[in-house]
């Protein structure tokens, strides 16, 4: 069994909360790193307060954009969010023969 504070894919809430800083920026860094690694932003959220343990590959994604970051290569640009979905409008239905006559022979017979 593998001790997880002695394997090298371990990382404690308080090193991946500087590491994301210093890679992206101080403020909307979780964002920012949600949106690149494409992880649910309150997973990113999970991890930096330590209520969910930071799994190994977002351990070994943090250290690569690091490398990247320290041999002067930059930072991949967030995908752009879309806000609102522009849908076709559905095609209308037209009316066909939806109301019937009444009969006024019947209201005029006795």
């Amino acid at each position: 069994m593998v001790d997880a504070k002695t394997s090298k894919l371990y990382m404690t809430p308080e090193d991946f909360t500087q590491m994301g800083a210093t890679l992206f920026r101080r403020y909307g860094w979780q964002t920012d790193l949600a949106r690149v690694s494409g992880i649910h932003t309150t997973s990113i959220h999970r991890y930096a307060a330590g209520t969910a343990p930071v799994p190994p590959y977002m351990v070994t994604l943090l250290r690569a954009l690091m490398m990247l970051k320290i041999a002067g290569h930059e930072m991949p640009e967030p995908p752009e969010v879309i806000t609102t979905v522009i849908q076709p409008e559905p095609p209308r239905r037209q009316r066909v023969g939806t109301r019937m006559m009444p009969n006024i022979n019947w209201f005029t017979e006795k």
